[in-house]
């Protein structure tokens, strides 16, 4: 893939992940107004803009941590290691 496909590929789904949490944040609004007033409705509307801007740096760590993940050393699995030796002489 080129990097100009790539660049406007990045972009489509950058712009249509926005208009989801777009209207996932509306959404959530409306329910919190109806349910508390227009104060928690902007509460909600803020958390859910705050949580899909930070969701690239926050997410991957949450996760890693969240399972005690490590890294897998050499002597940890050898066989693994040579296989993606493999693959990435493959892939050059």
């Amino acid at each position: 893939m080129n990097s100009g496909s790539l660049a406007k590929h990045q972009f489509l789904n950058f712009f249509q992940s926005a208009a989801l949490v777009l209207l996932l944040a509306g959404l959530m609004s409306y329910i919190a107004a109806v349910i508390a007033g227009e104060v928690l409705a902007w509460v909600a509307f803020a958390a859910v803009l705050i949580l899909f801007f930070s969701n690239p740096v926050i997410a991957p760590q949450f996760i890693l941590r969240m399972y005690d993940a490590r890294p897998i050393g050499f002597n940890d699995a050898p066989q693994l290691h040579q296989l993606l030796d493999a693959i990435a002489q493959r892939a050059g």
